[in-house]
């Protein structure tokens, strides 16, 4: 399942590469593209640090520690996250495209 997420990611940062390298080779800034890809590796970064920590918290949990499941519950950060993450995405889009 890891490499379900590495693989975006590995792919993402060689376009962001490959665009630099052949569209982009005397602009010193950072072009409204690369900005675009670098935030949908963030995107990927951070659904990949969510599926560790739920995959922890949940391992926690089935070894039957009290503290764990006292505090925090892995499909409350299952849930949050199926809702703050395309909600992050969705403003960026607008954002991003009213903004041009």
């Amino acid at each position: 399942k890891i490499l379900l997420f590495l693989t975006p990611q590995v792919v993402l940062i060689s376009i962001i590469f490959w665009i630099r390298s052949r569209f982009l080779l005397g602009v010193s800034y950072v072009s409204s593209i690369e900005f675009y890809l670098i935030f949908c590796a963030i995107m990927i970064f951070f659904s990949s640090v969510e599926f560790v920590a739920v995959y922890i918290l949940n391992s926690h949990m089935c070894t039957g520690n009290t503290v764990t499941t006292a505090k925090f519950r892995p499909v409350i950060l299952d849930h949050i996250s199926k809702i703050v993450f395309p909600v992050v995405f969705l403003i960026f889009q607008i954002w991003f495209w009213v903004s041009e």
